[in-house]
């Protein structure tokens, strides 16, 4: 991505009507680019946000595009 692009969702799903809302852990890391394991150090490192919810970690779509925004800046 260019550094001053201003990223919006579409911009990691292109071509999908439906954008979602949190991604499972798996997802997450390869929308980044890093395997699931990978995932949740950034979470513990406050990188990423995590929601927990009926015994599933899940990540907030938004907080990806974040991280990918400033690590690509």
């Amino acid at each position: 991505m260019r550094k001053n692009k201003q990223l919006s969702l579409r911009d990691y799903f292109p071509g999908n009507d439906i954008i979602p809302v949190n991604l499972s852990i798996e997802c997450a890391g390869k929308l980044i680019g890093i395997s699931r394991s990978s995932v949740y150090p950034l979470i513990e490192a406050g990188e990423l946000e995590s929601i927990h919810l009926r015994g599933r970690h899940l990540v907030p779509t938004d907080s990806v595009v974040a991280f990918l925004g400033r690590v690509s800046s």
